[in-house]
């Protein structure tokens, strides 16, 4: 899965705009069901914290939490920061 990994981030890069501009737009329903792909295949990928974060951006969206959501999108984009800036120094 390590050689799959850029194409991966590149994906987890394009779901943090998506979730962005789903949560902007109110679309707590697309929110949710990118969070639940994420939680679902981080771990897979060696990227344990992006299955947490997908989780956790599942139910938020569920519930319509907008504050949470922001701040698990934070996360995410600082986790494909450093993993990306990881990646470049292997």
């Amino acid at each position: 899965s390590r050689a799959l990994l850029p194409d991966y981030l590149r994906r987890r890069a394009q779901d943090a705009r998506d979730v962005a501009d789903a949560v902007a737009a109110g679309r707590y329903d697309v929110v949710s069901f990118i969070g639940g792909k994420m939680a679902d295949t981080g771990v897979a990928y060696g990227l344990p914290q992006l299955s947490e974060i997908g989780g956790k951006l599942d139910v938020a969206g569920k519930k319509r939490e907008g504050s949470v959501v922001l701040s698990q999108l934070r996360r995410l984009q600082d986790l494909l920061a450093a993993v990306d800036e990881s990646e470049e120094e292997a």
